[in-house]
């Protein structure tokens, strides 16, 4: 047979093969003896341009390259093969490596790989499955090296695991476990998503957008591991488990992951218990737990009206203030080498490399943009199944939506992503036609106005996507609501971004005409110009008052104006009378809202919409924190509370009844002390909020990032009259904090 060319480590590897392929083998790729030293011989993400040889030594992986670049995975030792031998489709390396001391290697170019191919068919497919299993367990010793819980385990442990493991591909969509069955393994994400979520019929009235997102309870990106605990205790899963993406798993059947128990007990332990405390700091850090970033999304056109190169630039911009940003193009995924998934999609399954690569882009940035095209290309299928969320940019002359109602048909059920409509109107222009037809097949309530040319619009969506935007919410309480606009004043000065503004009764009138977009002052004389109006006494059949000057008053303020038509977010609170239930108005007309949140019944008649009745919301809910905290999930929360201080006493005790003649008669005679006793708008307005009352103190026990309560509670309900002091006020005595508050922030 002659002297073998490949002696020591790598010949038990190469010794199937035939004596003349393994001479030409030899002379194909020579001895190289490379200094060991920090210059890497591949990075993580370098195409792969051949087959690396490893005769003597070993490589070190990850060595200065930092966590993310397969650091902590071990060595590679000698015997050992990385590489490739066909270039179609491209493969690219999971990790960074470097000589170590004393390190011999061969390497194989792919065009003299297909040299040996074509000349010894049988023994280049065997070397090629070879190099597949090898380049298998790299990547899945990489896996673990990348683990955030097991990177630190002993280097025989995770080989015991990543030899027993195997790769796992699931498509977007695709369920891994269902509830209420045993997963029977631990798997770690190598790339792609997955996500845990309830079918509990508790949770389909979904969150304030009406989208079902409450079902959803955690997500595990790369480096994430789950089934630990299930696994040792032979449990069921409590929630079905599904691939947001396309995903690849590295598996560790539950045989192999009980006998590592069985030899490593501390180690493995330590893991379930470091994966337990992950996964609940996760559930506590609650609407924060994005850390104000999003790893990809996929800007959609919805049809050839939108240039959405330029969209791209312009939400581009926006979203660079927040990091790094990778703006990914068709172009960009072709050039890496994965042309067959962009032209072909889903026809043909993303490449490991492929999904390896997106990975790496999205642990490099802190955001990737997918500019998509057309909704029935294959290239924007691609887009929409390894984003995150969704932008689709329409324009007024945009048609029907069901192209792109298709496009996300296939995400409906499981992997269903959340769903951002921009759409796009002319300077000047109020409102959108079609817009209905829009949301409707979305599946959402509401969308982001875009005005053509305006920046500042752009930024505001970033907000929003990157869980940064700015939620005010305005409590009720009648004439002290004035202080609001002193508040509002107060962040304009501090150049504080309002992105969702809402309240209840009061607190809804002024966030009303505020996200219409009127200025502060003429806010101020509005509803100064509405109360001059004063209702007039009614025979108190169904309320002391008709009502009649007020409703008139919100027809001329906001005309026809739908509450999608705002120019930002906005949301009112009234109570529901006929279900008992709190109402969140986010859709109808802006006036109909706003009377529903300011009717305290037995003053003003109830409101009928849909044949149900509606009265001041600040019977139920008077500081509707909840409700923003739903709309504007991960964004910073600001409340302004101007019933913080407010009291109600009587300085004289009535054991015989109190007339109403009396209390006229000592009002109006000079000679008499009025009676010490609240009128009737102010004991309904304190009645009225007593119910919310417990509700408030639990409310503000939650997370808010800025609580405002302006010092007016000295000033009754009815107290319109003083609507300007009572504004200056709330201006005054918030100004410093907020200024103090927003030197601190990073939003922009």
């Amino acid at each position: 047979m002659g002297v073998s060319p490949f002696p020591g480590a790598l010949w038990p590897t190469l010794r199937p093969r035939s004596p003349a392929f393994l001479a030409r083998l030899g002379d194909l790729a020579p001895l190289q003896t490379p200094a060991a030293g920090d210059q890497p011989l591949f990075r993580r993400g370098d195409l792969i341009e051949g087959l690396w040889l490893i005769e003597a030594g070993a490589l070190l992986i990850g060595e200065g390259a930092g966590e993310g670049a397969g650091a902590g995975a071990g060595d590679i030792p000698a015997g050992s093969m990385v590489g490739a031998l066909q270039g179609d489709p491209p493969h690219r390396y999971p990790c960074e490596a470097r000589p170590g001391a004393g390190c011999r290697l061969r390497f194989l170019s792919l065009a003299d790989a297909a040299i040996l191919a074509a000349l010894w068919p049988a023994d280049g497919a065997g070397l090629a499955a070879d190099v597949e299993r090898a380049m298998a367990r790299l990547s899945l010793l990489i896996a673990f090296g990348d683990s955030i819980v097991y990177r630190g385990l002993p280097t025989p442990l995770r080989v015991l695991l990543a030899e027993s493991a195997e790769i796992v591909h699931l498509r977007a969509g695709e369920r891994l476990v269902s509830a209420g069955e045993r997963l029977s393994a631990m798997v770690i994400v190598v790339s792609g998503r997955l996500r845990t979520q309830r079918n509990d019929p508790r949770y389909d009235g979904g969150d304030a957008r009406g989208r079902g997102l409450k079902n959803r309870t955690q997500e595990f990106g790369p480096g994430q591991s789950l089934g630990e605990r299930a696994t040792i205790l032979a449990e069921p899963q409590a929630e079905e488990v599904v691939a947001t993406r396309d995903t690849v798993l590295a598996k560790v059947p539950e045989a192999a992951f009980l006998n590592a128990l069985h030899r490593f007990p501390e180690d493995i332990l330590r893991c379930t218990l470091g994966v337990a405390e992950q996964n609940f700091g996760k559930a506590a850090r609650g609407r924060r737990q994005s850390g104000g970033t999003l790893p990809s999304l996929a800007l959609v056109a919805a049809d050839g009206s939108v240039d959405l190169a330029f969209a791209a630039r312009a939400l581009g911009t926006a979203l660079e203030r927040r990091g790094s940003l990778r703006i990914m193009t068709r172009d960009d995924v072709i050039a890496a080498g994965f042309g067959p998934a962009v032209r072909d999609y889903p026809q043909v399954i993303p490449a490991v490399g492929l999904l390896d690569w997106i990975s790496d882009q999205e642990r490099q940035h802190s955001c990737v943009v997918y500019v998509a095209g057309a909704p029935t290309e294959s290239w924007t299928r691609l887009c929409v199944a390894q984003a995150d969320r969704i932008v689709v940019v329409a324009t007024n002359r945009s048609g029907s939506p069901e192209p792109i109602k298709a496009l996300l048909a296939p995400f409906s059920e499981g992997a269903e992503r959340e769903v951002t409509l921009a759409l796009l109107r002319p300077p000047g222009q109020r409102g959108w036609p079609g817009a209905e037809g829009w949301l409707g097949a979305l599946g959402v309530e509401s969308f982001q106005p875009m005005t053509e040319g305006d920046p500042r619009d752009w930024h505001r969506m970033a907000r929003f996507l990157t869980g940064r935007a700015v939620g005010v919410v305005l409590s009720g309480g009648g004439a002290r609501g004035f202080a609001h606009i002193g508040v509002l004043r107060a962040l304009e000065e501090a150049g504080v971004p309002v992105d969702v503004v809402g309240g209840t009764s009061i607190g809804a009138l002024v966030a009303a005409l505020y996200a219409k977009g009127m200025g502060l002052d003429r806010i101020t004389d509005a509803i100064m110009a509405m109360v001059k109006r004063s209702e007039q006494i009614t025979l108190p059949m169904v309320a002391l008052t008709s009502g009649r000057r007020f409703t008139q008053g919100l027809r001329e303020l906001f005309s026809d104006l739908l509450i999608r038509d705002l120019d930002r977010t906005f949301f009112s609170v009234s109570c529901n009378l006929t279900t008992a239930e709190t109402k969140v108005h986010r859709d109808g007309p802006v006036w109909q809202a706003v009377l529903a949140s300011n009717s305290p019944p037995g003053l003003f008649p109830p409101v009928v919409i849909d044949n149900e009745l509606y009265v001041d919301g600040g019977l139920l809910n008077g500081l509707p924190i909840d409700v923003m905290m739903q709309l504007n999930e991960g964004g910073r929360l600001i409340v302004s509370d101007v019933n913080a201080n407010a009291t109600m006493a009587a300085a004289e005790c009535h054991e015989d009844g109190l007339s109403g003649w009396e209390v006229a008669w000592r009002k109006a005679n000079p000679f008499l002390d009025p009676v010490a006793m609240p009128g009737i708008r102010e004991i309904i307005g304190r009645s009225m909020a007593i119910g919310s009352l417990a509700q408030r103190k639990k409310v503000l026990r939650r997370k808010t990032d800025l609580k405002l309560c302006p010092p007016v509670g000295g000033f009754p309900m009815h107290g319109h009259k003083k609507g300007v002091q009572i504004s200056d006020i709330g201006y005054i005595s918030t100004r410093n904090d907020i200024v103090d508050w927003w030197a601190r922030q990073t939003i922009t």
